[in-house]
């Protein structure tokens, strides 16, 4: 229903009018009463009113002084004043305030209201369609400078603007062309596996810019669903100020982005202060994965530079490779760790780096279904310290699998270790084996325990719950899929058997590997 309030400073008359229908039986509640302009007012602010019926001759602010104030705070009302036979100039200033229509006091009757009431009523609707119609074409508006501010920076970034197509489109779309400094900004958002709603990501830039307060102001894109384009606008402050200002935008987005559960890597480029500077600040930022890979996600770097890419540790690399074929898991730790220091102090480019890695295993340990697999994670591997850590496991595996060859004498059963090293995830048969060494399954296994001081299948399955160790720590894949990919068509037996090897249930080594990577 409706709402009315009635205001006029005769009482009497307020609950005459109150009193003469059933104000339900029109669609309007039973009215609210006010008997001066002020106390209207607060009733006003209170609650929203459809409909407000005033007084014109009222003592201190009269009706008409009363519309005009209360139409700018509440435009989407409906005002009708009650008048005398003598108020016509009144009613006529009434109007022009922006009074709908006018009653006459003395004229008031039942039959009179109702159909008074009823014009109200389709009033009221003709306004409220007038103001959804307004709001729909504002928001239309906003919309479309919000796309056209977007396209904008879009274009500013690829570096399809001139100097003056800069200006000349950032004051059509009412960018502060003078004054003030400009701060470029990309921030590179993880998807962690899941569908991120952009509505998240922009929810998470209002909220910066609300806590940095003032003429503070972020504009920006969304150029891929991975990488956000930002531009800060701070107002002319002192360069001291201005770096304390922006210091504190920088992480105000750094939280609100992880607020919204986003971790970002940002990136800010140099303080510029005219706006036409932001395309030559831009141009560092084309380096951002260079250095969003050696600083990796929740870290921010400000005013960066053009990066000095340095070489890759060729000598230290072929270290580590030598150490894993000839060498004990100590040695190979010690070398390792200064290949892994040398990666991180030198910071050589990241394609090339991962590219040559790749290439140079491929070529030492040979091709294998198991390998293909490590290396296509090492090649997605988006941080330095995920491409390390995912490199030593390689290369401790292999390590690992040298000393166990480096002691058996048969050429057979080395060869039989390097094949369950490499297709461990498969069906594997004693058959199938003992084929391969053109052996007897019983002579096989014999000779094969003799050589490795384990059976086969107690071999293979310390191989494959290794793997599965890996995969509980370094992945979120459900256990079943774990067993599935480490060559455990049973469920049970898996679940049993690493329990059995480890001490722990799956859920459990689980657990206790994200309790060491939080300490």
């Amino acid at each position: 229903m409706r709402k009315v309030l009635i205001v006029d400073d005769d009482w009497l008359i307020l609950e005459d009018i109150r009193k003469l229908i059933r104000w339900e039986s029109c669609d309007f509640q039973a009215p609210l009463l006010a008997q001066s302009a002020g106390q209207a007012l607060k009733i006003m602010e209170k609650e929203p009113v459809d409909l407000v019926i005033t007084d014109i001759s009222m003592p201190e602010v009269s009706g008409v002084d009363f519309i005009r104030t209360a139409r700018k705070r509440y435009p989407d009302t409906v005002f009708a004043v009650l008048s005398n036979y003598d108020d016509f100039i009144y009613v006529k200033e009434a109007m022009k305030a922006g009074a709908a229509e006018y009653l006459l006091k003395y004229e008031i009757e039942a039959e009179n209201l109702k159909r008074f009431l009823s014009q109200m009523a389709k009033r009221i609707q003709e306004e409220r369609r007038s103001a959804l119609d307004r709001e729909k074409i504002l928001r239309m508006q906003r919309d479309a400078q919000n796309d056209l501010r977007r396209l904008f920076w879009q274009q500013l970034f690829q570096g399809d603007l001139n100097d003056e197509q800069l200006c000349t489109q950032a004051r059509r779309l009412e960018l502060p062309v003078k004054g003030g400094a400009w701060v470029p900004v990309v921030a590179v958002l993880e998807d962690r596996g899941r569908k991120r709603e952009e509505g998240s990501v922009w929810k998470a830039v209002e909220e910066a810019e609300f806590h940095a307060g003032g003429e503070t102001k972020i504009f920006g894109t969304l150029l891929k669903p991975e990488l956000l384009f930002l531009v800060i606008y701070i107002p002319e402050v002192s360069f001291l100020l201005l770096t304390a200002i922006l210091t504190q935008v920088i992480r105000n987005l750094r939280e609100s982005f992880l607020c919204e559960d986003i971790p970002a890597f940002l990136c800010s480029g140099k303080i510029c202060m005219q706006l036409k500077e932001l395309r030559e600040g831009i141009g560092v930022l084309l380096e951002y994965d260079y250095f969003r890979f050696y600083s990796g996600y929740d870290t921010v770097r400000s005013n960066v530079r053009k990066p000095v890419k340095g070489r890759f540790p060729e000598e230290e690399w072929e270290r580590v490779m030598a150490a894993m074929i000839t060498e004990g898991p100590d040695k190979l730790e010690e070398k390792w760790q200064i290949f892994a220091e040398m990666i991180v102090r030198t910071q050589p480019p990241e394609t090339e780096m991962k590219k040559w890695v790749i290439t140079k295993l491929w070529q030492r340990l040979g091709r294998s279904d198991a390998l293909q697999a490590a290396l296509t994670q090492l090649e997605r591997a988006d941080t330095c310290e995920l491409f390390l850590e995912q490199l030593k496991q390689v290369i401790t595996d292999c390590g690992q699998a040298n000393i166990i060859l480096r002691k058996i004498g048969r050429k057979e059963i080395r060869e039989t270790v390097q094949f369950l090293y490499s297709h461990y995830n498969e069906n594997i048969t004693l058959d199938q084996l003992a084929d391969n060494a053109c052996m007897s399954r019983t002579y096989f296994c014999k000779v094969f325990k003799e050589e490795v001081g384990s059976s086969y299948t107690d071999f293979l399955n310390k191989i494959r719950i290794e793997q599965a160790k890996q995969l509980l720590c370094k992945s979120n894949l459900h256990t079943r899929e774990i067993a599935d990919r480490t060559g455990f068509p049973d469920y049970r037996y898996f679940c049993r058997l690493f329990k059995q090897q480890t001490g722990k249930t799956c859920g459990e080594y689980r657990k206790s590997c994200l309790t060491e990577k939080n300490v």
